[in-house]
């Protein structure tokens, strides 16, 4: 925990970058993408349903989400529908200084992690 803390301070009060935003993105990927990456990692197939909005807020309040979350929740997913986080940048890449993990790559990392 103390090295994330270390890693936050490093970011937030590193000079060069004041007045900066960046955009913390990679390649746009589908839920169709990701699941057939995790259906890749797992060996068998991770199903995708596409819903509606109301069918969504139906899900998520089945789920246990409180009321007030779920306009908020459907809002996100709408925008992502949408494209709003279909922005592709590198200056996840260049605050790193290295290239960005793979999200195939990484989706096995986690994996392994819980399975332990």
């Amino acid at each position: 925990m103390e090295k994330r803390r270390q890693i936050k301070r490093a970011w937030t009060t590193g000079s060069g970058h004041e007045n900066s935003i960046y955009e913390l993105s990679g390649p746009p990927i589908t839920y169709d993408d990701l699941a057939a990456m995790l259906s890749d990692v797992l060996g068998r197939a991770v199903p995708v349903e596409h819903v509606d909005d109301d069918r969504y807020a139906e899900i998520m309040a089945g789920a246990g989400v409180p009321e007030p979350i779920i306009p908020f929740l459907v809002a996100i997913q709408r925008a992502i529908r949408e494209g709003a986080l279909d922005v592709v940048s590198d200056d996840f890449e260049k605050l790193l200084g290295r290239p960005v993990t793979p999200v195939p790559q990484a989706i096995a990392a986690m994996v392994e992690r819980l399975r332990g």
